[in-house]
This record gives structure tokens, sequence and C-alpha cells, in this order.
């Protein structure tokens, strides 16, 4: 959440940089709560799942060398996968690298 500022009409600032922060005040205006009743609010914090998408396209780019045709969270899914592959081909050709200097000097011998 970016950060959320707020003056009243008492000319008071108030910076909220949770959405908690915020409903908590937003229920503190007054004797009513912001939403009606019988209505209920949650927080949902979806950066575990995204971090769990984002190392499950990089574990399958690495470890499987294939990508899964659907993820619950694709757009994570895919950017981790994409780095994976990145990963993957940086390391290949550091290898051949390797390899090459490894030809070369036996080749001198």
């Amino acid at each position: 959440m970016e950060k959320v500022i707020i003056n009243d009409d008492q000319g008071r600032t108030f910076e909220f940089e949770t959405f908690e922060k915020l409903i908590e005040y937003a229920n503190s205006c007054s004797s009513m709560s912001w939403l009606p009743d019988g209505f209920t609010w949650k927080i949902i914090d979806e950066s575990e799942d995204r971090i769990s998408a984002y190392k499950d396209g990089l574990a399958d780019a690495i470890l499987e060398g294939h990508r899964a045709e659907h993820h619950e969270n694709m757009h994570f899914y895919k950017l981790g996968y994409d780095y994976g592959i990145t990963l993957y081909s940086r390391l290949q050709e550091l290898e051949a690298h390797e390899q090459a200097i490894i030809d070369n000097q036996h080749e001198r011998r």
C-alpha cells in the first residue's frame, strides 16, 4: 500500500502506511462505522502467494526446463520462470566458457 494522507475538517493531518491503521482511523471518526451494520472487512496479504508463485516459476525453469500451463498466480509465476530461464542460460554460458578455458589449457600441454 502506498501512503494515504487525510486532512480532516479541523486542519489535522493523518498519515497511514497500512490498511489496518486506515480502517482503524475510519472506524473512529464517528459513532457509526464506515461500513453499514452487517458488513465486514478483512485485509488479504497476497505477498506470500506472489513470492511462492515466483519461486515455483524459477524452480520450474532451472530444475524442470519447462513452464506449467496453469498456476494460481500466473503473472508472478511467469516472472519467476523468465528470470529462471535467464539464470539458466547465463550459467550455461559460464560453464561453456570455463570448459573452453580447460580445453585450451590441455591443448597447451
